[in-house]
């Protein structure tokens, strides 16, 4: 996975109305708006949107939808080649559990339960701080959460 900063709200709205203008396109700010709020300043799925809209300007609000489906589908395409290179089948588990921010013990208990067994907090750790490091995850003060909010709506599918 390519690990890029996350635009502001204001920088995304930028990134798109600057795009837009550059290709002649004319595009209202509600729509800039709620792309940005959907796509969450992931430089890749913003770009995607404008893509798709320089394809079908005239179909700018439908392509939200068109956008956050395909990017769903790429989302869990990435998901799911990590997977399978990792040793570890608990990733799963961890990447449906993490849909929703949550606190380490919070996680614990469900990861358990999900196992049928006692996790060792050691490796609890190594799998977050594993996902944390590509990017995927991110802890916030004391919860952790899937960070992109497409990679979330794609582990809900996992």
């Amino acid at each position: 996975m390519v690990r890029a900063r996350r635009l502001t709200r204001e920088e995304s709205v930028d990134f798109l109305e600057r795009g837009f203008s550059e290709l002649g396109i004319r595009v209202p700010r509600s729509i800039i708006e709620t792309a940005v709020e959907e796509l969450d300043g992931v430089i890749g799925w913003l770009t995607l949107f404008g893509y798709t809209c320089y394809l079908n300007p005239n179909a700018c609000t439908e392509n939200i939808d068109k956008v956050l489906e395909q990017a769903v589908r790429i989302g869990r395409e990435e998901l799911e080649r990590f997977l399978s290179m990792s040793r570890s089948s608990r990733y799963r588990s961890l990447l449906r559990i993490l849909t929703t921010e949550r606190r380490w013990s919070e996680i614990k208990r469900m990861l358990e339960m999900d196992e049928g067994r006692t996790i060792n907090d050691r490796t609890l750790y190594e799998h977050l701080r594993r996902l944390i490091e590509l990017s995927i995850v991110e802890k916030r003060d004391d919860t952790y959460v899937i960070s992109d909010p497409v990679l979330r709506r794609a582990a809900m599918l996992l």
